[in-house]
């Protein structure tokens, strides 16, 4: 999976997508957004053109299938919130 990949996003956000405060990397669980509606699209416009220049673009190091299996890993994530399990 690129988010424990080679997308690295583990790396700030955490392998269980929790985020990391101390670094101002968010929690991608949690159905809160700082951009955007929390949408696929505005997920996707976040990883493909990065965020306040801390999260980076990866267009050009990811492929365009790759930011959008991404965007919705994440949508994914985020929609679990509130759901007993």
């Amino acid at each position: 999976m690129i988010f424990h990949g080679n997308g690295g996003c583990y790396d700030c956000h955490t392998a269980d997508a929790k985020g990391d405060s101390a670094i101002g990397a968010p929690d991608l669980t949690d159905g809160i957004w700082l951009y955007g509606d929390g949408s696929p699209a505005a997920m996707f416009e976040s990883i493909a053109y990065g965020r306040q220049g801390i999260c980076p673009a990866w267009t050009g190091k990811l492929s365009l299938p790759a930011i959008r299996e991404i965007s919705i890993f994440v949508y994914s994530l985020s929609q679990n919130v509130g759901r007993k399990k």
